[in-house]
């Protein structure tokens, strides 16, 4: 009876995850679509007053519900099982050097002083997807909650390639260290928007590379985010 059960638990997990990719799958297209219609509403600034606030809130409402397709998706694919693994070389330190030089546009906005210290040439053998997006779960998380200053770290030692993404917050922020990596678990902050889904995805896809991922207060108070590979 009991291998029954878990027979019919895994199949009832695997439809309910089928679901949950469909569903984002098909609202991924017109939240899209949606949102390039009223970026270029946005763009052409022929709203004013508070048309133009309103379309400020749904252009964020919008930006909100597809970030939260987007990890729904993503958790799918994990969770399922399904999508093949492929690992390769890569060259870890010119893919975050890449990855973060994206991050420049906001930074300069919000007067953010970067603080990136990434070693030259350090290879792993991982698989490319999983680490880009677990490098950019990072980096949104981090533009989600910076205040003034932010940084990451990549660096090699005995036998482990250790990623770090660390930032400091606005007064009252509040975060709980112990629920970090909790679905749908978010700090208590004023006017951050977000899923809640993002660390939680990093989390599972560093499982899915054997890889350690913990959260701490560093000894100048930043929030900081910690990775450990180990290279194959």
């Amino acid at each position: 009876i009991q291998r029954s059960l878990d027979v019919e638990y895994k199949r009832s997990k695997e439809q309910l995850n089928n679901v949950i990719s469909g569903i984002s799958h098909d609202f991924r297209t017109p939240l899209t679509a949606s949102l390039g219609y009223l970026q270029m509403i946005e763009k052409s600034g022929g709203l004013t007053g508070k048309n133009a606030e309103y379309l400020e809130i749904a252009l964020q409402k919008n930006t909100y519900l597809k970030e939260l397709s987007d990890e729904f998706f993503e958790l799918s694919k994990i969770k399922n099982g399904h999508e093949e693994m492929t690992m390769e070389n890569i060259n870890l330190s010119n893919l975050i050097s890449d990855l973060v030089m994206e991050q420049y546009n906001w930074m300069q906005e919000r007067n953010i002083s970067p603080d990136f210290h990434i070693a030259d040439g350090i290879v792993i053998n991982s698989n490319r997807r999983y680490i880009m997006r677990i490098v950019e779960n990072l980096l949104s998380n981090a533009e989600k909650y910076t205040f003034t200053h932010l940084g990451i770290s990549l660096s090699e030692d005995n036998g482990k390639i250790i990623l770090s993404a660390f930032n400091d917050t606005e007064n009252g922020t509040e975060i709980d260290i112990n629920r970090v990596f909790e679905p749908f678990y978010k700090p208590s902050s004023r006017n951050k928007n977000g899923s809640g889904l993002g660390l939680y995805v990093v989390k599972c896809l560093a499982e899915k590379l054997f890889a350690d991922v913990f959260a701490e207060f560093d000894n100048l108070g930043d929030f900081r985010i910690t990775v450990e590979f180990i290279d194959f």
